[in-house]
């Protein structure tokens, strides 16, 4: 006999079932399904955990910057320490109101730019930052700079230049630009960075202007992108004596969506990093033999873009911008578009 009865012990509602000949089938016998307790009597009997619940216990977990704590462990810990079961989507909400408890809301953060820009040109003099509005006065874009990229640090740099933009992620919305080069021992070292609406020829347009009035432009200087077209425009537009290079990886990555041919990804990798013409033109002659709608794409991307034989500038060891999507990831990581995470970001770079 099983009965299963209110946790209210005045309330009528109730079930009783029993076997049949000993059976593991059980049938209902009575059952009356009418509560006459309260609706908050049996909601507040059952185990449960809200919000700010979970905000005072990750609370201290969440104060470091350093420390990844997603919703699926946060959901474990709970049912280890309070035996309660929650699922991802409120344990997510709890980081997401803990994160704006200890740095505040994105918004929050936005309006604090000018302060922050201050503090950092006191701090670091020769610092350069732009802030743009749009027509009713709401943020539009930034760009920063910090003093050493301009004055005593440059000519310690190779003149190649990374640039690339990365989406921002959850509530913030917009795109991350980065510039970044090289130095002497193959470090990576930020020139510029800047928060934008979306990538448009117009935000490319102002990002690469503003770099410009920083390096300047030679016919020394190299550019590394993707095939992007706002980019490749302002990068023409603004720097006529520059020579502009395809990153590898990205065209390496388009062939493999596009042909999915392991020969022609292994020759091209080759190609792409050899210095010998004569060897060049040998393994671009058995991609061609391989597939001829695969050297059809590399040569309609420009052969002088991505190969190291046909290139006319210096490109050094820096055949991709994989420099740029490094700095990109973190710079986009939510919670490090906050004021108190931003210096904690440079103060690491």
């Amino acid at each position: 006999m099983l009965t299963v009865i209110c946790a209210d012990d005045n309330c009528k509602w109730m079930l009783r079932a029993s076997s049949v000949k000993q059976s593991v089938i059980f049938m209902i016998r009575k059952f009356n399904n009418v509560h006459t307790c309260s609706v908050d009597f049996h909601r507040n009997a059952r185990r449960h955990t809200t919000t700010f619940v979970i905000v005072e216990h990750i609370l201290g977990r969440l104060d470091n910057l350093y420390r990844s704590y997603d919703p699926t462990a946060i959901a474990r810990d709970m049912e280890r320490e309070f035996g309660v079961k929650i699922n991802c989507q409120k344990a997510h909400r709890g980081k997401v109101t803990t994160l704006h408890m200890l740095h505040g809301t994105p918004m929050d953060s936005f309006q604090k730019l000018s302060s922050y820009c201050h503090v950092v040109g006191e701090s670091n003099p020769g610092t350069v930052t732009y802030i743009e509005v749009d027509s009713r006065n709401r943020f539009h874009y930034f760009f920063l700079a910090f003093g050493a990229s301009i004055s005593g640090y440059m000519h310690y740099l190779r003149p190649v230049i990374c640039v690339d933009g990365s989406h921002l992620k959850r509530s913030i919305q917009g795109c991350a630009f980065a510039g970044n080069s090289q130095d002497a021992n193959k470090q990576i070292y930020l020139l510029a960075w800047g928060i934008i609406d979306a990538e448009t020829n117009r935000s490319w347009m102002w990002f690469i202007s503003n770099l410009k009035e920083l390096r300047g432009d030679s016919d020394e200087l190299v550019f590394v992108s993707d095939r992007k077209n706002s980019i490749c425009n302002s990068i023409v537009y603004l720097f006529p004596l520059s020579h502009h290079g395809y990153c590898n990886w990205h065209l390496e990555k388009n062939s493999i969506q596009r042909y999915n041919n392991a020969s022609v990804i292994f020759l091209f990798k080759r190609a792409a990093r050899t210095s010998r013409l004569e060897e060049f033109e040998r393994l671009t002659g058995q991609i061609r033999r391989v597939s001829e709608r695969a050297y059809g794409y590399l040569e309609r991307a420009g052969l002088s873009f991505w190969s190291r034989a046909l290139f006319l500038g210096q490109r050094y060891n820096i055949l991709t911008n994989n420099n740029t999507q490094s700095l990109n990831s973190m710079l986009s990581t939510p919670g490090h578009c906050r004021s108190r995470a931003w210096l904690s970001t440079f103060d690491r770079l």
